[in-house]
């Protein structure tokens, strides 16, 4: 909370430090292309750990090059390269190991993303490439 001139104090913020969210422990990374050509696997790594990837859940489609962003409770997928560009977005829980489903689409088709970011609320993507 801002004091009287409107400065935020430590002090007071840390008062209320057991309400702050936690932050999650994994990573979720998708996408991609292997020797076996593109690949739709959503994998999981566990941060305290030096273990590998695990397969966590599967995008709508086999793809590389999409851009990912996420909250800690929902997990996306934007664009890439299927054989084609792809205007998709996918989502899915984060605690789910199922299937992504369409959440929407992008303004244009587009691969090559540099890259997701995002708060609690807003997801956003840069960079691409479209035809």
């Amino acid at each position: 909370m801002p004091n009287f001139n409107g400065v935020w104090s430590l002090t007071t913020q840390l008062q209320y430090a057991s309400a702050w969210p936690s932050a999650p422990t994994f990573g979720l990374f998708s996408g991609g292309n292997n020797a076996s050509g593109k690949t739709n696997v959503i994998e999981k790594i566990i941060f305290e750990t030096a273990g590998n990837a695990v397969d966590h859940a599967d995008l709508s489609v086999a793809k590389e090059q999409g851009a990912t962003f996420a909250s800690t409770t929902s997990f996306f997928d934007a664009g890439g390269d299927s054989g084609s560009k792809v205007q998709q977005i996918d989502t899915i829980a984060v605690s789910s190991t199922g299937t992504a489903s369409d959440f929407g689409d992008l303004i244009a088709a587009l691969n090559e993303s540099h890259g997701g970011f995002s708060s609690p609320t807003r997801g956003f993507i840069h960079g691409g490439q479209t035809d």
